[in-house]
């Protein structure tokens, strides 16, 4: 379960809970693991139209939107929802709220298995082609151990300290932390459970 998109009675539910509408997502600053059947990279976002709403992994891009690592977003979208789920999100336009959260930490999950992460090269972990530093404070090696830790038939998964340094056009993310590591059985129990800023999808 994603979210939970609507609400309604029998008798109006297709037009309450199915069809095209236009929203405004807060998208964060980073991105995280989908916690799909493949390790793979996802925006994390929620609709700013509830105060209470709570951030979620979107599993799909936004068609016509690229976000950048350390810039906090407001958008309009363009929203699909079949059955109450969402299938596909649109931008519109960005909104003035958004923001520059350059040197913020954020944590991100990783996982190993085939595609996933792996040992570290020249100072840096690369997840989903995306170029982590890990060397800044020197948690190569622990990311390294973890990953060794994993098997061919049991994926390890990591909770990582992480911020977005810019210098001039150039932007590099820093690991600051391996916060957690736990078999994928254990993940939610022993890591996501922990922190309040850790959102997964089982």
């Amino acid at each position: 379960l994603l979210a939970v998109k609507c609400q309604s009675s029998e008798t109006d539910f297709s037009s309450v809970c199915e069809g095209s509408s236009t929203e405004v997502f807060d998208i964060a600053h980073y991105r995280s693991d989908c916690g799909l059947s493949e390790p793979r990279l996802c925006l994390v976002y929620k609709e700013d139209a509830d105060a209470s709403t709570e951030w979620n992994i979107l599993p799909f891009e936004i068609f016509g939107f690229t976000a950048q690592w350390g810039r906090q977003y407001q958008l309009d979208v363009n929203v699909k929802i079949e059955a109450k789920d969402l299938k596909s999100v649109e931008f519109i336009k960005e909104n003035d709220q958004s923001i520059d959260r350059i040197n913020e930490s954020f944590n991100v999950v990783m996982r190993t298995g085939a595609s996933g992460l792996e040992a570290s090269s020249n100072d840096a972990i690369i997840y989903d082609n995306v170029e982590f530093n890990c060397s800044r404070y020197n948690k190569c090696s622990e990311i390294d151990n973890a990953v060794e830790r994993a098997s061919s038939n049991q994926e390890r998964f990591l909770i990582l300290s992480a911020f977005v340094e810019s210098s001039g056009d150039i932007s590099v993310i820093v690991i600051e932390d391996l916060l957690c590591d736990a078999q994928g059985n254990e993940f939610t129990a022993q890591c996501v459970s922990e922190y309040d800023d850790v959102y997964w999808i089982e």
